[in-house]
């Protein structure tokens, strides 16, 4: 039996709500803020083929907009979710190979109060886990590909982000998880070169 899967988009009309912007670093400071793309966890993926590896020590959570989903791209390595939202996915199989719990402040260096996490996928490349039917331009999931809730590095952050299965749509519906909704993978088409239309057909939808 066919598997269905599903790409997580964000519920929120994108036009009255500004784009969610969260970055990690060692400390708050406006130096640390200008330089934190050098720090290894955004600039490292250029060294290891769009994946980062595990980060040390303790870091903070700086996040520039007001939080009001349970899961959130952080940036292009890693996803802000709330304790709600990895409840959720413990007992599945997903492809975060490590999850921090951070402290957390706003753009102004004010804690924020709550249990938020930076969750650091091992991406997939396409080949992995998808085909390409380049006649209809359709995708799938490839037979045998298990997992429940996962990332694809050739997807563009601006066009995709996660994709679940029908068990982990489920049990985000059935946790309640905020501020996202969940878009048919037989609704997106390959639009050749590693791109794949997700947001004209999902409804001006944008990903998570």
């Amino acid at each position: 039996m066919k598997k269905n899967f599903y790409t997580l988009m964000q519920s929120e009309n994108r036009k009255d709500n500004a784009d969610f912007f969260a970055i990690m670093v060692p400390e708050f400071s406006p130096d640390a803020l200008e330089k934190h793309g050098r720090y290894e966890w955004y600039a490292g993926p250029k060294r290891w083929k769009y994946q980062i590896g595990d980060i040390q020590g303790q870091l903070i959570l700086v996040v520039k907009e007001k939080y009001i989903s349970d899961v959130r791209q952080g940036s292009p390595y890693f996803y802000v979710i709330s304790k709600k939202f990895l409840t959720a996915i413990s007992g599945i199989k997903h492809n975060f190979k490590q999850i921090l719990k951070l402290d957390c402040v706003d753009g102004s260096g004010k804690e924020i109060p709550g249990d938020l996490f930076a969750a650091i996928p091992r991406k997939f490349f396409e080949p992995e886990c998808l085909t390409v039917d380049k006649r209809d331009h359709s995708i799938e999931i490839k037979p045998g590909f298990d997992f429940d809730l996962f990332d694809v590095k050739d997807i563009p952050s601006s066009a995709a982000s996660l994709i679940c299965s029908e068990m982990g749509k489920t049990r985000f519906v059935d946790a309640g998880i905020r501020g996202v909704e969940f878009v048919p993978l037989e609704q997106i088409k390959y639009e050749g070169l590693g791109t794949y239309d997700f947001i004209a057909i999902g409804q001006r939808k944008w990903p998570v």
